[in-house]
């Protein structure tokens, strides 16, 4: 998986121009080889991109330049909630799916352990829960196929109906004719009488 950080940095409420380098510090704390059964690897947008595109990655996190600046937002008159992005490759979906719970615990993990602690409450998570997307997805597939199923077997009834109909009005238009003969014949009848 690749990790991009445009994060900028922020200074700390209450404090002597100290900063935070939470985008860093989370850099820091994923990217070790093997660090939570993941191989992170700091890449530019760019190089995570095409990765992601060529197979090489199946997921990219990007640190947003703004990472620390709406953590700290939180202490102020002005909060702002911070968020990061996970993209995952479209054509392992669903395996990343089913990593999704793993891959947001090694973060939230990984942010848990930095100085932005008392920050993580606020982040924002920008896939929240990947899996339940997934699930949802395809529940929505299925009543799609169950509604295109309905719609087909609707249609043949509805030409059954319809072949019905036209034999009907055949039927109709011979009683008539057979009514209009009956009719005439009545009439001829009671002439005769």
């Amino acid at each position: 998986a690749a990790v991009v950080n445009t994060d900028e940095g922020a200074e700390k409420p209450n404090s002597d121009g100290e900063k935070l380098q939470a985008g860093d510090e989370l850099v820091d704390k994923i990217t070790p080889e093997g660090e939570g059964g993941f191989d992170w690897q700091e890449t530019s947008l760019k190089e995570a991109n095409d990765g992601l595109a060529e197979g090489k990655y199946f997921a990219v996190l990007e640190i947003p330049s703004n990472f620390s600046k709406r953590l700290v937002s939180t202490g102020g008159d002005d909060p702002e909630q911070a968020g990061l992005n996970l993209r995952t490759d479209d054509a392992h979906n669903f395996i990343v799916g089913q990593m999704a719970g793993t891959i947001l615990n090694e973060i939230k993990s990984g942010l848990n352990e930095t100085t932005t602690a008392e920050y993580v409450s606020e982040v924002y998570l920008g896939f929240n829960d990947i899996h339940s997307s997934t699930e949802q997805a395809v529940d929505g597939a299925s009543q799609l196929n169950d509604g295109a199923t309905d719609l087909h077997e609707g249609t043949g009834e509805l030409s059954d109906g319809a072949h019905t109909l036209d034999k009907g009005v055949g039927t109709l238009q011979t009683g008539i004719g057979d009514l209009d003969e009956g009719a005439g014949e009545l009439e001829k009848g009671s002439g005769d009488l």
